[in-house]
C-alpha cells in the first residue's frame, strides 16, 4: 500500500503495511491497529493505537494536543517529535531523534539542524518544515544528513 490518508476512523484487524506515508486527520480518523504498524513516516494529530509494534522508517510526528498515539509493543522510528502530542510506548522505545513534549519550535530547529537536511529547518524562523519533511518522506527523497549505518 503507497501513502495513505486516513479521513474516518479505521480499525485493522491484523498489520497495516504501508510503502510511504501514513497521515490521518484528527479526531475524525480514529486510528485502531490490533497487530504491528509499519510506515516509512507517519503524521498523526487523532487518536492512534497499535496494539502491536510500530516501526516507522524515518520520522514520527504528533501534532496538537487533544489526542494520543498509544503503542502497546515496541516503537522504532530514526526520528520522533512528539510537538505537544501525548506519545506512550508500553514495550521498548528506540529512536536516534526524540524531541519530547514542552519543547520549544526554536530549539527543535537549531536540534534538527543537526540531523536533518538543509531546507528542512529554519534557525532564524525556529522552525522545522513538516510539510516539507512529509513530502520528501512521500517522494522518498532523503531527509536525513548522514544514512543509516
Amino acid at each position: 500500500l503507497g501513502s495513505l490518508l486516513v479521513t474516518c476512523p479505521l480499525l485493522v484487524l491484523g498489520d497495516l503495511e504501508v510503502d510511504g506515508l501514513l497521515d490521518d486527520c484528527g479526531p475524525d480518523s480514529t486510528i485502531v491497529v490490533l497487530g504491528r504498524c509499519v510506515a516509512k513516516g507517519l503524521r498523526t494529530s487523532g487518536n492512534f493505537l497499535v496494539l502491536g509494534d510500530l516501526v516507522v522508517r524515518d520520522v514520527i510526528q504528533g501534532v496538537y494536543n487533544d489526542e494520543s498515539l498509544i503503542v502497546a509493543g515496541n516503537l522504532e522510528t530514526r526520528f520522533l517529535d512528539e510537538n505537544d502530542h501525548e506519545v506512550a510506548c508500553y514495550g521498548g522505545l528506540r529512536t536516534e531523534h526524540r524531541f519530547e513534549n514542552g519543547r520549544s519550535d526554536e530549539e527543535a530547529a537549531l536540534w534538527a539542524s543537526a540531523f536533518l537536511v538543509p531546507g528542512l529547518w529554519n534557525i532564524d524562523l525556529g522552525e522545522i518544515d513538516h510539510g516539507e519533511l512529509f513530502e520528501r518522506i512521500r517522494r522518498n527523497e532523503p531527509v536525513f544528513t548522514e544514512a543509516r549505518g
